[in-house]
């Protein structure tokens, strides 16, 4: 059930940190670290580490330390795939 619910959280929002589901979901780290596993071996979510500013305005140069979820909208794109069949 919550691995739905955080699903559903990060696709609403495209853009979270680990911090942002952690305060969301009254989760600890390492919870929340294991049911984003589960979503980025679906394809759901790309998981990125670095430093960013979560509000992407700072001009300061913080180095804000945090993992970052990504939605994935499409997992997989479209494949065009040409079938020839000959009948003889």
């Amino acid at each position: 059930m919550i691995l739905l619910k955080v699903k559903a959280y990060i696709k609403a929002r495209q853009k979270v940190t680990l911090q942002d589901i952690c305060y969301h979901f009254d989760l600890n780290r390492s919870t929340a670290q294991a049911i984003i596993e589960r979503l980025v071996a679906q394809g759901n979510v790309q998981k990125l580490e670095g430093s960013q500013c979560s509000s992407s305005q700072c001009h300061s140069h913080c180095q804000q330390q945090d993992t970052w979820l990504l939605w994935l909208e499409n997992k997989y794109p479209p494949i065009k795939i040409s079938l020839q069949t000959s009948l003889q």
